[in-house]
């Protein structure tokens, strides 16, 4: 009885090992959005309100990216993550500045007005993969003085359509 038990044991620690160390690690958290063409003055005034908010009341840390070539009027939104627990403090500390600078009702009547400018949006969780790129900083200085002497720093993406393989890079 004592050996199936360490069997049985032994397999369950095989098993849920992987998908623990899986689910740690580096990532990172990506919101892509689609303006509207006729509204990207809108969103862009919208978007400077929020990031002044986000860095008086010390709110989420994130790069604000746009795209320069291919599809026009999409805005992506990266921040470094540590684990799955780390999204929800991010998001809850953006929401917190928001609140704080603006108050919860026109808080959410922004929210509202920058849903009114989007054609669609999206999440990504992306893990990074610092195989294909050296070394990469860990903090948000080191991050800063990285990025300012890097010409390239984006993540390859394959994107799959029925019929259609596209493999997109930055740079």
């Amino acid at each position: 009885m004592m050996r199936r038990a360490f069997w049985v044991f032994l397999f369950a620690v095989l098993l849920f090992v992987p998908v623990a160390v899986q689910a740690q690690g580096d990532y990172l958290d990506v919101y892509i959005a689609h303006v509207k063409p006729e509204k990207t003055a809108d969103f862009t005034a919208l978007a400077k309100k929020m990031v002044d908010a986000n860095r008086r009341y010390n709110g989420d840390r994130w790069l604000a990216q746009t795209v320069v070539y291919g599809d026009s009027d999409t805005y992506a939104f990266v921040s470094l993550r540590q684990d799955y627990a780390d999204i929800d403090k991010g998001s809850d500390a953006f929401m917190n500045a928001l609140n704080e600078a603006f108050g919860k009702d026109a808080a959410d009547k922004m929210l509202h007005d920058w849903d009114s400018c989007l054609i669609s949006s999206r999440n990504e969780l992306r893990r990074r993969r610092p195989i294909y790129r050296g070394k990469l900083p860990v903090t948000w200085p080191r991050m800063r003085s990285w990025s300012a002497q890097v010409v390239c720093c984006g993540p390859l993406q394959s994107m799959c359509v029925p019929g259609i393989l596209r493999i997109l890079r930055r740079c």
